[in-house]
This record gives C-alpha cells, sequence and structure tokens, in this order.
C-alpha cells in the first residue's frame, strides 16, 4: 500500500497471522522489486512464504507480474485511506505538504492486481478485527476467531525493538508511527467517522481538502470518501452517511 495508508499494520497483520498459523514466513521491505531480488527470497530451503512490504509502483513491474517470478502464486494485498487524512499524516510527520498526482497513479496500478484492498478506516476500527478473518482467508491460512482476536491484541501493543530515529527492521515502525488521535481510536474502540477528524482529517486546512476531493475525484468517490457528484466540490461531502448524521440533502458547495 502507498504511504501513511496502514500498510504497515497491513504487513504486520500478514507476518503474525502466518505465525499464529505456523506457517513459515520470511518477511522484508524492498523499495523496489526485481527479478533477482525477489527469486533470492524465494530460493529458500525448506520453502517459505516470502512477504514483501513495498510503496512505489515502477514501470518493469508489468513484466515482472504478467511473466516473471511475481506471477506465479503470488497475492497482492492492499491498503486505501481518505486522501485528506494521508495529507494531514504526512504533515503531522513534516514529510509533505501535498499529495502529488503519481501518489494516486502508483496507487491504481497496484490496485488493478490487489487480491485484496484493505480500508485503513478498517484497520483502526476495532483494532482491525474485521479485516483480519477476511485477510487469513485470502492467504490461505487457518486460523479460528480467538485466534485472529490474539493477532488483533498483537498488532495494537506492537513496539519497536530499538531505540534511535531509525526503522525497526522487525516491525517496520518508525519513531512516532502513529499518531495519538489514531491510537486513540484504535484503543478505545471508537468508531471511526464520530470525530470531525475522521469525517474531514484536513480540517485545518479545508481549502486543500476541497482540492484533493476535486483532483482526485475518481479516488475519493471510488472509495465512498465524498459522493462523486460533480457538483459536490467542497473540503467536505455531506452526501455519505456518517456517524455524525449529517442532513443527507445539504452538500457543501464551491
Amino acid at each position: 500500500g502507498a504511504e501513511r495508508t496502514g500498510s504497515t499494520w497491513l504487513y504486520n497483520a500478514v507476518r503474525l497471522l502466518h505465525r499464529t498459523a505456523k506457517v513459515p514466513c520470511d518477511s522484508y521491505w524492498l523499495g523496489e522489486l526485481t527479478e533477482a531480488n525477489l527469486s533470492e527470497r524465494l530460493a529458500g530451503h525448506p520453502p517459505v512464504v516470502v512477504l514483501v512490504k513495498t510503496h512505489e509502483w515502477h514501470s518493469q513491474y508489468q513484466d515482472l507480474f504478467a511473466r516473471g517470478v511475481a506471477s506465479r502464486n503470488c497475492k497482492v494485498v492492499l491498503t486505501h485511506r481518505d486522501l485528506r487524512g494521508v495529507c494531514a499524516s504526512y504533515r503531522r510527520l513534516k514529510w509533505e505538504i501535498g499529495i502529488p498526482d503519481a501518489y494516486v497513479a502508483e496507487h491504481m496500478q497496484w490496485k488493478q492486481r490487489a487480491d485484496l484492498d484493505v480500508a485503513f478506516e478498517d484497520l483502526v476500527r476495532n483494532k482491525g478485527l474485521s479485516v483480519l478473518p477476511k485477510l487469513a482467508s485470502e492467504l490461505g491460512l487457518s486460523v479460528s476467531r480467538a485466534m485472529c482476536e490474539e493477532v488483533a491484541q498483537d498488532l495494537a501493543s506492537l513496539s519497536r525493538s530499538h531505540l534511535g530515529n531509525v526503522v525497526c527492521q522487525v516491525t517496520k515502525l518508525w519513531p512516532d508511527h502513529i499518531s495519538r488521535e489514531v491510537a486513540r481510536y484504535r484503543d478505545e474502540g471508537l468508531a471511526v467517522g464520530s470525530g470531525i477528524s475522521f469525517a474531514n482529517p484536513l480540517v485545518q486546512d479545508p481549502d486543500y481538502a476541497r482540492v484533493l476531493n476535486i483532483r482526485f475525484r475518481e479516488y475519493q468517490s471510488m472509495y465512498g470518501y465524498i459522493c462523486g457528484n460533480p457538483e459536490c466540490n467542497g473540503a467536505t461531502c455531506t452526501h455519505i452517511p456518517t456517524a455524525n448524521d449529517i442532513d443527507p440533502n445539504a452538500c457543501e458547495k464551491k
């Protein structure tokens, strides 16, 4: 999944589900997939499942997935998030102030090949418990509800294995990886959408929230973050039912 969409949660969920199911799994981060680096990791004996976390899409992946090693019994699991929330997360970490076109274009390439596409909001809601059985099923893992509950608890309590301003090599967590607000929603079991920050995660910059909703209308409407009506050009879309019970007949217009 793309950055700031819950891809690290998904990576750890896959890793821990395999561990719980007692299925050997080697896990890696690769910034760019190649025939060589995937073949090297798949060449182990005895054979094990190889889990790779990555973000970007590269043009050579067309052949890799069509004819290369990634075309053989490969599962692609993806995450997505309201772009207003992605932008708010970027700004919190002081990474970027906006969303480049390539961010959405690359996500759409991955989506074409995804076996499962998981919403960030579902990962936060109830510690992601609704996602884990679907994920396990897609991966062919036999796990019970109780086992999924244990994995959900492990995911909620994940921590970095060492100190310092570097990524944890086990969990792939960075310092300050999860905002306090998202952690609060996760840990207290609050409904995503019941607070203004989830109804409009970029509440401090409604002008840019409006830009995102218009520029990336296809993405935002495809996932239900806005309704997609061409006349719906606001920072928020009140046609979308939320826990706030917003008037369904009103919509902020530019």
